[in-house]
């Protein structure tokens, strides 16, 4: 009779051949790289049952071979996740630099905008002043005006008076 250990070990051997012949099925969803993990995992205690006395050569040369198949997957797949990896830094890297980017122009846009905005104010400014300027221009015109109009009048009054005081002396002379 077998004992419960030995019916393992065979089982054990079993599974091993079966995953060296490729019969184990893998989940259509789970990655190659996670799969060749899980035979691994699987393999490696398996290569130390099957360096036991007893084992086939065949069997354990099979095993051995796949053991190192699946040793370089596992290393060409970690070499594929290392540059993975630094490329997702880089992109990660280049990501938070767009963003610096995208926030500077912002700044640059509400500089735009309200520059923009000061020269809209300064214009407005400009033609308060050209209109105010306008009005003073034509206000000193009007008092130019006013002024030569006082002056005529002025003028006008003292040749009446002398006009008048010259009819008053020639009444006068009258009365003599």
């Amino acid at each position: 009779m077998e004992s419960r250990s030995q019916r393992s070990k065979k089982t054990d051997v079993k599974m091993t051949a079966r995953a060296a012949s490729g019969a184990i099925n893998k989940p259509a969803l789970v990655p190659d790289f996670i799969a060749q993990e899980e035979q691994y995992n699987i393999i490696m205690p398996q290569k130390a049952i099957l360096q036991q006395p007893g084992m086939k050569d065949d069997e354990s040369g099979k095993l051995g071979s796949k053991i190192k198949e699946l040793e370089e997957d596992r290393a060409r797949l970690q070499k594929t996740s290392n540059v993975l990896q630094t490329h997702t830094e880089k992109h990660r890297a280049l990501a938070e630099e767009a963003s610096k980017t995208c926030d500077g122009l912002q700044e640059i846009e509400g500089l735009n905008r309200a520059q923009k905005q000061a020269a809209g104010n300064q214009n407005t400014a400009e033609v308060r002043l050209n209109r105010s300027l306008e009005e003073v221009e034509r206000l000193k015109s009007q008092l130019n005006n006013v002024k030569q109009l006082s002056k005529m009048h002025f003028e006008a009054a003292k040749v009446l008076s002398f006009t008048e005081e010259e009819f008053m002396k020639a009444l006068d002379w009258g009365k003599l």
